[in-house]
């Protein structure tokens, strides 16, 4: 298939008439960076920490496939001076949509990391669907996709590795959990955690993501592992220092 074929999949997966662009109107956060070809992509930096606390800008990205990208996007995204680009789709879904278009230099890491229901998982629905809910749930409580979650969150805190893009099929789900994990280990509230991760609905045109698929997956660490902090340390292996890290990599002063 080439990458007309592909382009039009896609969008017939996603809904009818999704645009492939960036999401608009961020309240706390720089504009998003313009990459031609590109879906649901946006820095996650800019938003309050705290009273004196931000995310860094430009250090960390998040998006939906790359594998649309223009020329124009691929020069576009060599601007944001990525080092490497942390790909959670699937063999099939790799197969069907294409590869990743990336600049010269930029490292490809396949991170596989759960099992979408076919094209149900990007429908625009009204209300959270079930089969999303139990994937959420195993974002957590599935060992195989916990270890991949855990290997993006080490080259985060690897300087050598960033600034770092991770992505999904859309952006909205598997780099939505990511997003959510990090924001809450370093004290983001949750209501601002919650309002980035439902800025995917206006990327795509539709509502894709849903409070309720967060609230699945934090109910599920609580679960499994009595508390988010022990989700991070035992389900997801990570040490005191490294989540201390976590704050000092992502957060500069206001």
């Amino acid at each position: 298939m080439n990458r007309t074929g592909r382009r039009s999949f896609l969008l017939a997966a996603l809904a009818t008439g999704v645009a492939l662009a960036t999401p608009v109107g961020r309240a706390f956060a720089a504009t998003p960076p313009t990459v031609d070809g590109s879906l649901n992509l946006r820095d996650i930096g800019g938003y309050p920490v705290g009273s004196s606390s931000v995310v860094r800008r430009g250090l960390v990205y998040r998006s939906g496939t790359l594998s649309l990208l223009t020329d124009k996007g691929v020069g576009q995204l060599a601007a944001l001076g990525l080092t490497e680009v942390v790909d959670f789709r699937t063999a099939s879904e790799v197969a069907t949509q294409g590869p990743d278009r990336l600049p010269a230099g930029v490292k490809r890491v396949s991170t596989p990391i759960g099992d979408p229901p076919a094209a149900a998982a990007h429908l625009a629905t009204g209300s959270p669907d079930p089969k999303q809910l139990a994937i959420y749930q195993g974002y957590v409580s599935n060992a195989s996709w916990r270890a991949g979650y855990a290997d993006t969150v080490r080259r985060l805190l690897d300087g050598a590795q960033r600034p770092m893009l991770y992505h999904d099929s859309a952006g909205a789900h598997r780099a939505g959990w990511l997003t959510a994990v990090l924001f809450t280990t370093i004290g983001m509230s949750k209501a601002q955690v919650y309002a980035e991760y439902l800025e995917s609905n206006d990327a795509l045109g539709g509502t894709y993501a849903y409070p309720e698929y967060l609230d699945a997956a934090f109910a599920r660490a609580d679960q499994d592992f009595g508390s988010f902090h022990d989700f991070l340390t035992i389900g997801l292996g990570l040490t005191p220092p490294q989540i201390t890290r976590l704050s000092t990599v992502l957060l500069t002063s206001a």
